[in-house]
């Protein structure tokens, strides 16, 4: 382009950094629109406000020189200061048409109103990728919470925070309306992603909730647990140490009463007797009688003294027999042979100088009476009552034409209520004879 006098090349950066070279005039040539121009459009950082004020002034410039007729050289440094995109239309070429072909207000017109166009498209696009980086900015938080969730759910005895998978569902939903919004031109900005994330944290804390009590349960159900299992150990170990304690208990009475019981034996050795009374012919309370007996002595569950056949007295009521100068702590006595229908015994003493051993101890018997006067005839062979008077009362039967044996255990626990039901009947008796010597008038 050729140059007029007094002008000169000078080069400018216009307000996007870019650097302009254009043919200025001289100083005092410069039309004043074209420092109005620069001054405004310098002041404003808006791109779209840029292009309206350089629209105005570049007209504001056009015009001048024709009242002035001043050279348009203000022309050429308005087009490259402040030209449209150049896919719009190219500077070099719209200064030559403004200088060759001096078109007028038409085509500044024209070239202001599609700035506009322009710097609305930019600015559209502007936020079209503002909306996709806050949408990847939710799905680089979905993809951080899946690593948590991993993280977390690694492990032998793994952690279930959000098994059904509520955040997650919610990080979906949200991705999938942003999606959405700006795939219709909508605006989603910060406030959105704000609601959003917001929504999401709801999720999160009634998950984690959730996951709290969950675990309270647990541990409750493990305390509960834990507290159950140590009181049924404490209610074994109990039982166990009671067993313990009664075995031991019953050991050390055991052990005093062999002590005792072979104190006795060894006081009394050669006046150790048995006596066996039979059932009372007189009472007329059975048609029964007993003929022979079997008499053994055990010690520790082994017999160390027998008499086979020992014949009772069938015209006393009573029985005695000696034994032997042994140790012994069981007597057992089988009947052998009878008389009507069957045998049967009234009491059974075994003595030790005057003390009878056998009083109120444990009686076991191989067969018995299954009348119901009778089921309890085994406490009677030892509880002191000689002559029953009564039915049913202090004398015991087996069954009918049968054998059979009893067995006295001289070291179990004494009743003492039978004992002191004997003392008392014993003291009766002895009154009742004391008053019969004594005379009277």
């Amino acid at each position: 382009m050729p140059m007029a006098s007094g002008s000169r090349m000078s080069s400018m950066r216009n307000r996007r950094g870019e650097w302009r070279y254009a043919t200025v005039p001289s100083p005092f040539a410069i039309p004043p629109g074209t420092v109005l121009n620069l001054c405004l459009c310098r002041t404003l950082s808006s791109a779209k406000a840029s292009y309206v004020v350089s629209g105005i002034a570049t007209m504001f410039c056009w015009i001048l020189p024709y009242t002035r007729r001043q050279p348009s050289r203000a022309n050429v440094e308005i087009c490259y200061t402040y030209s449209p995109p150049s896919w719009i239309l190219p500077t070099d070429k719209l200064a030559l048409l403004m200088n060759g072909k001096r078109i007028s207000v038409f085509v500044l017109l024209l070239v202001t109103a599609i700035s506009p166009c322009s710097a609305l498209q930019e600015a559209a696009n502007q936020e079209a990728t503002t909306a996709n980086r806050f949408l990847e900015s939710l799905k680089r938080s979905k993809e951080a919470h899946l690593k948590v969730t991993e993280t977390i759910n690694k492990g032998d005895h793994p952690t279930k925070l959000d098994p059904d998978k509520l955040v997650l569902r919610a990080y979906d939903k949200a991705i999938a309306s942003a999606e959405k919004i700006i795939a219709a031109g909508g605006t989603y900005g910060q406030s959105e992603v704000a609601a959003d994330q917001k929504r999401i944290n709801e999720v999160a804390e009634r998950v984690r909730e959730n996951y709290t009590n969950a675990a309270k349960s647990r541990i409750a159900d493990a305390r509960r647990e834990a507290t159950e299992t140590y009181e049924r150990a404490v209610a074994e170990a109990m039982k166990k140490r009671s067993a313990t304690l009664k075995k031991s208990n019953a050991t050390y009475q055991l052990s005093v009463a062999q002590s005792n019981l072979t104190l006795r034996l060894k006081q009394n050795a050669g006046k150790l007797g048995i006596v066996i009374w039979n059932l009372p012919s007189k009472a007329n309370l059975h048609d029964r009688s007993t003929v022979a007996v079997k008499i053994e002595l055990l010690q520790q569950d082994r017999v160390v003294w027998t008499n086979k056949f020992a014949k009772l007295n069938r015209r006393a009521d009573n029985s005695p027999f000696r034994l032997p100068n042994v140790l012994f702590d069981k007597v057992r006595v089988e009947t052998m042979r009878w008389t009507g229908s069957g045998s049967g015994l009234a009491e059974i003493e075994v003595y030790a100088g005057s003390e009878n051993l056998a009083l109120g101890r444990p009686c076991e018997v191989s067969s018995i009476e299954t009348l119901p006067a009778h089921l309890d005839d085994r406490d009677a062979l030892t509880d002191g009552m000689t002559q029953p008077t009564e039915k049913g009362e202090g004398y015991w039967i087996p069954e009918e034409k049968t054998k059979a044996i009893v067995t006295i255990d001289l070291l179990g626990p004494p009743n003492q209520e039978i004992i002191d039901a004997a003392r008392a009947r014993a003291a009766k008796t002895q009154a009742a004879q004391i008053r019969a010597t004594i005379p009277t008038r």
